[in-house]
């Protein structure tokens, strides 16, 4: 099982959710793979949605809550994964009519979390985001296959347009909330995700923790899980427009 396990994600990374129609039917051959790879008695360990999560972050969004997901009513994965799979080759218009069927189409946000390492933000992010919500992170991408953080500020330009683009991936799958959670210390910061909001007619609004220590440089310094100092975040509080 491990091995095939091995084959679904080498699979699933070759595809990375692409969205190309000229790669459908490579897209329903990962479906069969799954299909037929997957041990039904894992369905319980939450085997299929893991792998979702990890690759297929907005479609797990599109399904979460509906008639199809297939964590509540594991039979209907097959059903889950041709829906997906026929929602990339449609249009936007032909999509929101396939999503209505299944009772998904909700109002749709963008959140814009804004403050210091710290202070509370993705705390806050999580508990906004619910069953629903995908939340996208530029510091994620800094974690390591052993989980663990590792920053290299030479990294950050990088990292910070492979957010924009997941994000641009996902607001175009119509979930209904999506939150950043950055620090977005200046304007410039959110203009990316304020255009992206803007051409899939997501509403948009920013968050600032109101901890107590929101702003208390020493406190976020030892609270913030991504070990930055006191002198970095002192620079970006200076650096923080409000």
């Amino acid at each position: 099982m491990e091995k095939r396990e091995e084959e679904i994600e080498n699979l699933l990374r070759s595809i990375e959710a692409e969205t190309d129609p000229t790669r459908f039917e490579e897209g329903m051959n990962m479906v069969r793979l799954i299909q037929s790879a997957m041990d039904p008695t894992k369905f319980e360990e939450g085997t299929f949605m893991l792998l979702l999560e990890k690759h297929w972050p907005p479609l797990l969004g599109l399904i979460k809550g509906t008639s199809l997901d297939p964590s509540v009513d594991p039979s209907r994965v097959g059903d889950a994964m041709n829906f997906i799979s026929y929602l990339y080759i449609r249009s936007k218009e032909e999509r929101n009519k396939e999503l209505r069927k299944i009772g998904y189409i909700r109002p749709r946000r963008m959140i814009l979390m804004r403050g210091l390492p710290g202070s509370g933000k993705s705390y806050l992010a999580k508990g906004m985001a619910g069953n629903h919500g995908l939340i996208f992170s530029t510091m994620d991408w800094f974690i390591n296959h052993h989980g663990e953080f590792e920053f290299f500020p030479g990294l950050l330009g990088k990292y910070e347009m492979k957010t924009i683009s997941l994000v641009e991936e996902a607001a175009a799958l119509l979930p209904p909330l999506i939150i950043v959670d950055n620090n977005n210390l200046q304007y410039s910061d959110m203009n990316p995700y304020v255009e992206i909001a803007k051409h899939h007619s997501y509403s948009v609004s920013t968050m600032i923790p109101h901890t107590p220590w929101a702003w208390n440089v020493e406190e976020c310094s030892g609270r913030n899980i991504h070990n930055f100092t006191a002198i970095t975040i002192r620079e970006m509080k200076k650096r923080f427009e409000r």
